[in-house]
């Protein structure tokens, strides 16, 4: 995922080292926390197979309570449990429960690691240093054995606020057929995301049908080179119940289409289909 946070805070996955000594001094673990409270202590926590000196620390809300472990050297989040009456961003969006329902979320580190995408290093394409805008816009589907698929049209206008040589910051307005107001979020695109807005065409000349770009030990996701032609290439990227294919202009290289297949764990046969194209930029 991209996130765009603040300086010492990188959502809840990473807490900036002098930002946790800080919680440490101000809200020591002296007691049990109270409504609106956060407090902290350190503590030796064993996670992937290390102990870690780290800090421990939760916050006492009105809809839950959740507690975290980070990492004091590196700032990595090493656990998490949350309990609220507000639903979680990770859950099954098929299924519709009452308010009242509490949720427990539960992360807990596994490893990290550094990828080594051939485009990591390189420029961005030229027009990203002059682009503005650009507006795409997509359909989605169930689709299954005996089903007549009924798409639901979707837009996607991106508006770039802020650049530098190796990131985009852009707005994003998304309006789905039907409903009467937009839903709005900020995103980031570098070389560092998969996918990103653009890739040097200079590397995309480079690609080779079948070539393996990423293989993720942890989520079983892989990345390769399934097509290239003198228009265009395209990147599969396939997981245990997804699948994503991102067709870049071999010219620009520049993402002009993005395909998503997910299958449900109990319904295989049946495959949420989702198909974005770009169609226009300035």
């Amino acid at each position: 995922m991209d996130m765009l946070v603040t300086a010492d805070t990188g959502g809840d996955f990473w807490m900036h080292p002098q930002r946790q000594a800080q919680i440490l001094q101000q809200n020591p673990w002296t007691r049990s926390p109270m409504a609106g409270d956060m407090v902290a202590r350190t503590v030796n926590w064993n996670a992937a197979g290390q102990t870690y000196q780290a800090t421990a620390l939760t916050t006492q809300g009105s809809t839950g309570k959740t507690f975290y472990v980070y990492d004091q050297a590196s700032g990595r989040l090493l656990y998490l449990s949350r309990l609220t009456r507000e639903a979680p961003d990770i859950r099954d969006r098929s299924v519709t429960l009452q308010d009242s329902v509490s949720y427990a979320t539960f992360l807990r580190f596994v490893g990290v690691r550094q990828m080594s995408l051939p485009w990591l290093d390189a420029p961005m394409p030229e027009w990203t240093q002059r682009a503005q805008s650009f507006s795409y816009r997509s359909q989605f589907a169930l689709r299954g054995p005996g089903m007549i698929p009924t798409p639901t049209a979707l837009t996607n206008d991106f508006q770039i606020v802020r650049r530098s040589q190796n990131w985009l910051l852009v707005n994003v307005r998304s309006m789905m057929q039907g409903t009467v107001a937009p839903n709005e979020s900020v995103g980031v695109s570098g070389p560092g995301s998969l996918p990103p807005l653009g890739i040097s065409p200079q590397v995309l000349a480079n690609l080779q049908v079948g070539q393996q770009i990423d293989r993720d030990p942890q989520t079983g996701f892989v990345v390769r080179v399934s097509h290239a032609d003198a228009q265009a290439v395209a990147l599969q990227s396939d997981g245990p119940l997804q699948s994503y294919t991102y067709v870049y202009n071999r010219q620009q290289g520049m993402l002009i289409r993005r395909i998503s297949q997910e299958r449900g764990k109990t319904t295989p046969d049946m495959i949420n289909v989702h198909d974005v194209q770009l169609v226009q930029w300035r």
